[in-house]
């Protein structure tokens, strides 16, 4: 509609300016028509002005349109409404553009704060910025982490932490990496996840740092309570038979009243059980102390010796050890092997303890 009003307008001043001219060249031939010559003269340069501004009017109005467009101000470029405009249809259709594009920039505006306020809200630190080191976007978080207030450019946080500012410009997009450093006279783990995106012709660095010294703590903790358990485990496992043991031997060492029983009246029963408890607790306290003397530097479980072992030697030694306490307990023993000569090629220490 807006097209066809225009043609028709044009159609209307060209045939016109045709008529004007056929005049012209009519009254020309006659030879004595000087008036009707100069008017119509006149007149077909009134028509081809008129028609020239006619055009050039609403090509700036839609270039003026257009520009504003382009620098996001539309009022002040709409073609007026207070006189008569050939281009009626055409001013509403940029009234109805402009409220489009001013229903867009409100969504994007609305869009860009709702954006805004979730990263605030983030507790990791996000910084981006442009291949030139141009800072697009620092958080609360970052702020407060890297105790620095709104920079500008990304080589102001090598004062923060040189270690930082390298891993965050050099890692690889979609990598994480795990930095010990000091910032503010504190040593912290943050753990930095990068990634890069790019807009239009620009390509951003998106940096994530989170201080992780916390869950370093957890974590601390958590293997200190493990390894408290394995040691508390290990040693119940040993002093159990050791005092059961011990209490066997002094049994058949004193008589109930306490007095030692002389050697003479200890039957040879009696003294078997006397070697083998010795034996059995002078086994398991070497046991112990070779656990606590590998564990001492809490960096690596101990290495196994390997060696061949009868296989019922250390189930027998096992056995022997918590004798007392299973008859206490009121559990009966008893070990049978098909093949007694079978041999095993393992730690015998770390056997026992297994068992």
């Amino acid at each position: 509609m807006i097209l066809r009003a225009f043609y028709i307008r044009l159609v209307i001043r060209v045939v016109v300016l045709g008529l004007l001219m056929l005049f012209f060249f009519f009254s020309l031939q006659q030879g004595e028509m000087y008036m009707a010559l100069t008017v119509s003269g006149i007149m077909i340069v009134v028509m081809l002005a008129d028609i020239v501004f006619f055009l050039n009017r609403t090509n700036r109005e839609v270039a003026n349109f257009m520009l504003g467009m382009k620098h996001g101000e539309f009022t002040s470029n709409i073609p007026g409404s207070g006189r008569r405009h050939s281009f009626e249809r055409l001013q509403d259709a940029f009234l109805e553009i402009e409220q489009k594009f001013q229903d867009v920039r409100i969504r994007e505006e609305m869009h860009y704060r709702y954006l805004q306020t979730l990263i605030e809200h983030v507790e990791i630190a996000l910084v981006s910025f442009d291949e030139e080191g141009t800072i697009e976007l620092y958080n609360s978080a970052a702020a407060a982490l890297f105790k620095l207030n709104k920079p500008q450019r990304s080589e102001q946080l090598k004062r923060v932490s040189p270690a930082l500012y390298n891993t965050i410009t050099s890692l690889p997009s979609g990598m994480k990496e795990i930095v010990r450093t000091e910032i503010d006279g504190q040593m912290v783990h943050l753990a930095v996840l990068t990634s890069e995106f790019r807009t239009g012709d620009r390509v951003y660095r998106l940096a994530s740092v989170q201080d992780i010294k916390s869950e370093m703590e957890e974590q601390e903790l958590d293997s200190w309570q493990k390894l408290i358990r394995v040691l508390t485990h290990e040693i119940m496992n040993t002093v159990t038979p050791i005092s059961s043991l011990s209490e066997s031997i002094t049994r058949v060492l004193f008589d109930p009243e306490g007095k030692k029983v002389p050697p003479e009246k200890i039957g040879r029963d009696d003294l078997e059980d006397l070697y083998s408890g010795i034996r059995g607790i002078h086994g398991r306290s070497r046991g112990l102390l070779g656990f606590i003397t590998n564990y001492k530097s809490l960096t690596q479980l101990p290495l196994p010796v390997f060696a061949d072992h009868g296989l019922e030697e250390i189930i027998d030694s096992v056995c022997r050890l918590n004798k007392k306490e299973m008859e206490k307990q009121g559990i009966s023993l008893s070990l049978k092997l098909h093949d007694p000569s079978v041999k095993i090629f393992a730690d015998r220490a770390m056997m026992e303890q297994l068992m």
